[in-house]
């Protein structure tokens, strides 16, 4: 109900009371709070502490607007998400992979990801992959909104990833996210933002020995709505060596990273190797 409730916001309101939440967070010193600073702390040691501060705080901002703008995005209708995308950059490249034998498009935390999907499914039908809510309820509801646009979801497991490979195979496009911590499965140490890093490999498995194209997508925030920008990713990432494909991918995310470093996802404890970050 509640999220049904935010759906009907405006989303210049929606982003009002993200603003709100995220000054409140900010005060009460809460986990995100805590994580987005020690992050920022860790990853841009050359600004001054003051610089530092407000570089977290309005990171904390965006990743509260990301919040109270999903239930808008979820249950929004095609007319309503076609006013919030501005500038498409890189346009040509999505229309040329759908073309081809196949493609793998990878998605970033970064801006609003959740809207990426539809601006996708407007050029091509894909395949994503992703991780299920802890209830059931929720995932059903994830689920369903996420489909109605007209992708296909699979989970982060065995038949998932079965289906994810049979697809590509096929001549399809699919898509994942690798700027997360993997739970289990393959990682290799690679280096973002000058940081060592624990980054899955599924994506780099899927490219390697095949001429598939690979581009990465990112939603940033505007005033307006949100700019797409696609780029594609260094040949590099084809690489049958995974941590030169790795690097070839954390470069990527890198420069998507350059676009507002503010809307990056920061609150999310990437760099665990360094035990000592999140203390």
């Amino acid at each position: 109900m509640l999220v049904r409730m935010l759906s009907w916001l405006p989303l210049r309101v929606a982003r009002g009371l993200g603003f709100i939440v995220a000054e409140i967070a900010w005060l009460l010193g809460t986990r995100s709070a805590r994580t987005t600073t020690q992050n920022v702390d860790y990853c841009y040691p050359d600004l001054d502490s003051k610089q530092r501060q407000r570089f977290a705080k309005e990171s904390l901002r965006h990743s509260a607007y990301t919040i109270f703008e999903t239930p808008i995005i979820w249950h929004a209708s095609n007319w309503r998400l076609q006013r919030w995308l501005g500038n498409v950059i890189g346009e040509s490249l999505l229309v040329k992979a759908s073309r081809s034998t196949g493609a793998v498009l990878i998605g970033t935390h970064f801006g609003n990801w959740e809207i990426l999907p539809f601006y996708i499914t407007t050029v091509t039908r894909f395949t994503d992959l992703y991780n299920p809510a802890p209830m059931h309820n929720l995932e059903s509801l994830i689920t369903e909104l996420r489909q109605r646009e007209g992708f296909d979801l699979v989970p982060i497991n065995f038949s998932g990833l079965k289906s994810l490979r049979s697809r590509l195979n096929e001549g399809g496009v699919v898509s994942v996210f690798v700027d997360q911590v993997p739970e289990g499965g393959k990682a290799v140490v690679s280096s973002f933002l000058g940081r060592p890093t624990s980054t899955g490999t599924l994506a780099q498995s899927l490219l390697r020995k095949t001429d598939r194209a690979c581009l990465i997508f990112a939603a940033k925030r505007t005033k307006r709505g949100f700019d797409i920008h696609i780029q594609r990713v260094s040949s590099d990432v084809h690489s049958e060596d995974l941590e030169v494909a790795t690097s070839a991918l954390n470069r990527a995310v890198e420069e998507v990273v350059a676009l507002d470093p503010h809307q990056y996802q920061w609150e999310y404890k990437r760099f665990r190797l360094d035990a000592d970050i999140y203390r």
